[in-house]
């Protein structure tokens, strides 16, 4: 400890050296010596009190081993920080000792010069009359001379580097042998080395015929060999040989891409020509069916597909019914289901398809309100199809046309459950669901359970609108008129204003006549046939002016580009 704090103290006055010969003259390296100087006086009685700390708490330590029985006191006293006073209160050996250490260290440093001088400087030859307080002036002075304030000294930056310093090193560690391995007995040994191996069998040369690898062959075997040629037999099962036609190789390279998968646009040119022949017209009508299916053309797609189905043709026509009724649009219903019906060979149609077209069917009949053709199609798509939840609200719907309403709420109930159980989140359904079951209630009276299932329909849903003004029916049957009035107050509001409801007039209307306000039921009716009356007279003239249908498309076409719901489109308003 006493040899460590020396060379502590002689370090840090190293490093402070070298941070005096950062600074650009060697007066700011005496002033920095002064500061060296200071810090090492600090650092001295510092010094002091810690080693007069230390020699105190190893003799109480010494005192203590030598004499275990000392009062506890003593002990307990150690573990506080112990402050000794001054160094020169309290004369001992050793700290005289390390007091003349320290005391030949600073003496050391204050009389080594902090850096090496280069080149001398040297002071100014400028001479200026100065005044009584010793300031330069000008006066009575012909001739102004030059300026010299003289020259700094140059100090050496080597006395700023350290050169092979090592500081706080220690000797390493030595490395702690491994432990040797475990030595091995003669006799265990032995038991490895001396188990006998199995000997592997001669090789054998392969039998070729009369000669073997291995054998010498002489001119006798070569002899004794038979040269005879079999009999030629007459080639007589040969068909006719056909060229192919420019057809035959278009529709090969059609194929070719076809099997690519990724290659439709490229067969689409290739077989459009070729669907306009008989030869070819089955095959190419198939591809492009497919090919239109995987590229979203639904309409293309129908259009070939339905051609190779009405054939009935076994190569083609199971395909494409599956590829028919995969995902397919509402608008092409109609067409498919009456080619499916249609079909003579049932088995045509793919197990793994049945659900699919059972669905389509079902769909289809429910636009016609062919219930009982609903029943029987929605009722055997399984529930392992993505469209089982949609077959179930049809099914639903349809039990519901047939006024069997306790089966048709059972059935949309049980939907409702099983959507919750299986995690699905289908808002349209749900909505669906909601309000046929309110219809369902209204029927049997059951108002208040219509109530709630109208207050299930999302804000959000197209049928919102609808929910409300069917809602409010249910109020005026629940003798809540002002509640019916109210929610058809709110729709009538500027934010619906490009919505048809004339119904909700009707409604509010029926609200103040029940509360006795015949002049608010007179001003409601006024205000509907005010606004309805008005567009009844526009839609009819717009009829009578053309039935063609791509008038009536250009004119919702140019309705929904315009973004705008309250503008006058070809005489029509929204």
């Amino acid at each position: 400890m006493k040899a460590r704090i020396p060379i502590l103290i002689l370090l840090l006055g190293l490093s402070l050296q070298v941070h005096a010969g950062f600074v650009e003259s060697a007066d700011r390296a005496r002033e920095v010596k002064r500061e060296v100087l200071s810090v090492l006086k600090t650092w001295q009685e510092k010094a002091e009190v810690t080693v007069t700390s230390w020699i105190d708490s190893v003799k109480s330590k010494v005192q203590q081993f030598q004499n275990p029985e000392a009062p506890a006191r003593q002990v307990a006293s150690e573990s506080k920080p112990v402050v000794a006073p001054p160094l020169v209160n309290q004369p001992s050996g050793e700290r005289q000792v390390f007091a003349k250490m320290i005391e030949a260290t600073r003496q050391q440093i204050s009389e080594k010069e902090p850096v090496s001088i280069i080149q001398p400087g040297r002071s100014g030859t400028s001479a200026l009359p100065k005044t009584k307080a010793g300031v330069p002036y000008l006066a009575h002075v012909k001739e102004i001379p030059r300026l010299d304030i003289g020259l700094e000294r140059s100090i050496s930056k080597n006395d700023l580097i350290l050169v092979d310093q090592k500081i706080g090193l220690e000797m390493p560690a030595r490395p702690k042998m491994r432990p040797s391995p475990e030595l091995i007995g003669t006799k265990e040994i032995s038991a490895v080395t001396q188990v006998p191996f199995s000997v592997a069998t001669k090789a054998q040369a392969p039998v070729r015929g009369d000669f073997q690898l291995g054998q010498i062959v002489t001119q006798k075997k070569i002899d004794e060999m038979v040269l005879a040629l079999a009999p030629v037999k007459a080639i007589t099962d040969l068909k006719e040989v056909k060229t192919f036609s420019d057809d035959d190789l278009q529709m090969m390279a059609a194929n070719f891409l076809y099997e690519k998968k990724n290659k439709c646009h490229l067969v689409a040119g290739l077989l459009n020509d070729l669907a306009k022949k008989p030869a070819f017209a089955e095959e190419a009508n198939f591809d492009l069916g497919m090919c239109a299916h995987k590229m979203g053309f639904h309409s293309e797609a129908v259009a070939r597909l339905l051609k190779v189905v009405k054939s009935e043709a076994p190569d083609f026509a199971r395909e494409a019914i599956a590829s028919l009724v995969e995902d397919l649009p509402r608008a092409h219903d109609a067409e498919v289901a009456e080619v499916l019906r249609g079909l003579k060979n049932k088995a045509l149609i793919p197990d793994e398809a049945r659900d699919n077209v059972n669905f389509v069917l079902a769909r289809a009949a429910q636009v016609h309100e062919a219930w009982a053709e609903v029943i029987a199609t929605s009722s055997l798509v399984s529930e392992k199809s993505s469209h089982y939840a949609g077959a179930q609200y049809f099914l639903g719907i349809a039990q519901f046309g047939q006024k069997k309403e306790k089966e048709a709420e059972q059935t949309l109930l049980n939907l409702r459950a099983w959507l919750k159980k299986k995690k699905i989140n289908d808002a349209n359904l749900e909505a669906l669901v909601a309000i046929n079951l309110a219809r369902i209630n209204f029927t049997q009276e059951k108002f208040q359970a219509a109530h709630e299932e109208y207050m299930k329909v999302p804000k959000d849903h197209p049928l919102w609108v609808q929910a409300l003004v069917e809602q409010g029916w249910t109020q005026l049957s629940m003798d809540d008129p002002a509640g019916a009035i109210g929610n058809m107050y709110s729709l009538h509001s500027p934010y619906f204003k490009s919505v048809f409801m004339p119904e909700s007039w009707i409604v509010r209307t029926i609200g103040y006549l029940d509360i006795c306000q015949y002049g608010d039921a007179y001003r409601t009716l006024s205000r509907m046939e005010q606004s309805y009356l008005n567009q009844a007279n526009k839609v009819e003239t717009y009829l009578k002016g053309s039935t063609d249908p791509i008038r009536y498309y250009n004119t919702v076409k140019n309705y929904i580009r315009a973004n705008k719901s309250d503008l006058e489109v070809d005489g029509l308003s929204a």
